[in-house]
């Protein structure tokens, strides 16, 4: 009931800003884009409670619910969560907030390499373990580099982040081939 009131909320709230909107345009030439803008954020508000919807994993959570039914054993009633399995959704959502750290970490890991070895670097590949420690990194440079220049890549990642040299790739798009540490 909760998220009703504040979805309902929400709505009256866009819809007094479109009159406020309206209302203060002085001419009457906005007027028509106003109202086509204000019109596509009401309707978005009133999407809004669907949006779960459009998101993945829907789908299997309703047929596992239907499986379950069929079978005779009903979801368990976790205080109000209509069914859902808290464990499964809290172990989707610890993926999707690692995979979202180590896509935040290659960004920042391609900028500091960049800067700290001079080199153009066109991507940075982390891979982590199931307890999200990071196994190894893989650097892939624009641009065909030296040998020193990839030596100075492993050397800085494996000062930074605690690694083993076996545990550094450096890569060059161009050449195809690939150098790990010594």
């Amino acid at each position: 009931m909760n998220l009703l009131g504040g979805w309902l909320r929400q709505l009256i709230l866009i819809i007094f800003l479109a009159i406020l909107a309206d209302f203060l345009l002085p001419t009457k030439a906005m007027q028509k884009y106003v109202r086509m803008v204000m019109g596509l954020a009401v309707i978005a508000t009133m999407l809004q409670p669907m949006m779960p919807l459009f998101h993945g994993g829907w789908a299997n959570q309703l047929a596992n619910q239907a499986t379950s039914e069929i079978l005779g054993n009903p979801p368990a009633s976790n205080g109000g969560t209509a069914g859902y399995d808290i464990s499964s959704l809290k172990q989707q959502l610890q993926k999707e907030q690692s995979n979202a750290e180590i896509a935040l970490l290659e960004q920042r890991l391609k900028d500091a390499v960049a800067a700290a070895c001079n080199c153009d670097v066109a991507q940075v590949i982390v891979r982590a373990d199931s307890s999200g420690k990071i196994s190894s990194v893989t650097v892939v440079t624009a641009a065909a580099t030296t040998k020193t220049t990839r030596q100075g890549i492993v050397n800085f990642l494996t000062s930074q982040l605690a690694l083993g040299s076996n545990q550094v790739q450096v890569v060059s798009s161009l050449e195809g081939g690939s150098s790990s540490g010594p």
